[in-house]
């Protein structure tokens, strides 16, 4: 596959078969600078220069994942030469049309057996009195403060699902695919994207969730299958959790 790169390329390699083994230090270089980019750094500058609940706030929240997709896509861009070469090096090849048909299903399957994880575990929890905490996505759409919801909705269905996924499913699984075998890979990969949700109690139920996708990717060679995936999960969750701050604030 590397005929498809001219020969001055250097930024990265294409996935082979197995799924991605050949990410280059470039590849993860700027992928973990768009990461720590717009998921950490631009949003505690604006929590701390800004006061929180504001309008300016929320746009803080909601533009750090849009960052770090823009760089990411930005910075491949410029290495590559082209927007094609571009999204074959993240993983995009063929556009899955039979996932975008059927994925609403397939991760409404996944999202209730992870739900059902996630009850057990808060069950278990709850009779050896640990408290688990409520997950920051809840408390962002319980919240007050529509700038927060708002924040919430643009990162859930406009930057996690594209970026997350080339992150963790990608570039993260194909670093770790360099040293480790496959299953431990995913798994790593999936431990990580479920630790960044910072929440206990759904970190099982993520956990299983990202090593499911984790598993489309390798067996579709696309990444288009996990982020459509990723996309109809977290507007499942979104409008499942816009229906609960609607019932509680009539409740009020």
């Amino acid at each position: 596959m590397s005929d498809l790169l001219p020969s001055r390329y250097t930024f990265a390699q294409l996935p082979d078969r197995s799924g991605c083994r050949r990410i280059s230090q470039q590849l993860l270089l700027t992928a973990l600078t768009s990461f720590i980019s717009g998921y950490i750094v631009l949003p505690a500058v604006f929590s701390l220069l800004l006061k929180p609940g504001s309008a300016l706030a929320g746009l803080g929240a909601a533009c750090g994942p849009l960052l770090s997709v823009t760089m990411l896509l930005a910075t491949t861009r410029y290495h590559s030469g082209s927007f094609r070469k571009t999204m074959l090096i993240l993983g995009f090849r063929r556009f899955p049309v039979k996932t975008l048909l059927y994925g609403i299903f397939i991760a409404a399957a996944i999202m209730i057996t992870a739900g059902g994880i996630t009850l057990i575990w808060g069950t278990i929890a709850e009779l050896l009195n640990w408290d688990l905490g409520v997950p920051p996505t809840v408390e962002a759409a319980m919240s007050e403060n529509i700038w927060d919801v708002a924040a919430l909705l643009v990162t859930a269905l406009a930057a996690a699902p594209f970026f997350e996924e080339v992150f963790f499913r990608r570039v993260m699984f194909g670093s770790l695919q360099q040293l480790l075998p496959v299953f431990p890979a995913a798994m790593l990969a999936s431990l990580a994207f479920s630790a960044m949700h910072l929440s206990l109690l759904q970190l099982p139920g993520l956990l299983l969730i990202g090593w499911i996708w984790q598993k489309f990717y390798i067996h579709t060679k696309t990444l288009w299958t996990s982020v459509i995936l990723h996309f109809f999960n977290n507007l499942i969750a979104a409008v499942l959790l816009l229906m609960m701050r609607f019932m509680d604030f009539q409740a009020v």
